[in-house]
Formats: C-alpha cells, structure tokens, sequence
C-alpha cells in the first residue's frame, strides 16, 4: 500500500477506513512520516489506527523525508509518537545515503 506523505489526519483516517471496509489493515513495517515530520500531518487517533497504540515493541521504521539543512524536522513531537508506536525513526537530511536517526 502506497499513501503519499503530504495526506494530513482526514486523508490518513479515510484511508484507514477504506482499508478496514475491505478488511486490508495491516501493521505496516515501513512507515513514511507525512510533510518532513511536521505536527500538522498527524494526530493520535490516526497513529494509533495505523500503527497501533503505546507503548510497543519494535514495529518497524519510520522515515522523514527532509531537507539537508532541515535539522528541525521531523519534529520532535512527532519522532516520539513513532518511536512510542516501536517504530524507529530517521530521517534523510538530503539523500538516503545520509540517513541518520532522529531519535
């Protein structure tokens, strides 16, 4: 399943809907935080839909895709509702090859 990482909390909430009407949910491994990390683009309930609820084990990983001088993304905030969901959260900083861990 391929979700585009600008869908903020409505297009992520119909999205999980659709998928439970045709009963697909899966706990997904590999995760693309929505807009570079940004508040905005998730919430809770969503998280928690798509990802399960907290505290977890290891899941999976998480990955914002950011700027290479965007040392503020993903935010904070955010990399700890992924990481409390037992997902490992990095973040490319201008290429895979630069890849680092966020938190």
């Amino acid at each position: 399943m391929l979700l585009t990482a600008d869908a903020g909390p409505e297009g992520l909430a119909e999205a999980a809907d659709y998928v439970e009407q045709i009963s697909l949910l899966i706990q997904p491994t590999l995760v693309q935080i929505p807009h570079h990390g940004s508040r905005r683009n998730v919430t809770p309930t969503v998280l928690n839909r798509w990802l399960g609820p907290y505290p977890a084990d290891y899941q999976g990983s998480a990955i914002a895709s950011v700027g290479k001088n965007a040392d503020i993304y993903p935010r904070k905030k955010v990399a700890n509702a992924f990481t409390r969901r037992g997902y490992k959260v990095y973040a490319t900083h201008g290429g895979w090859n630069q890849l680092r861990p966020r938190v």
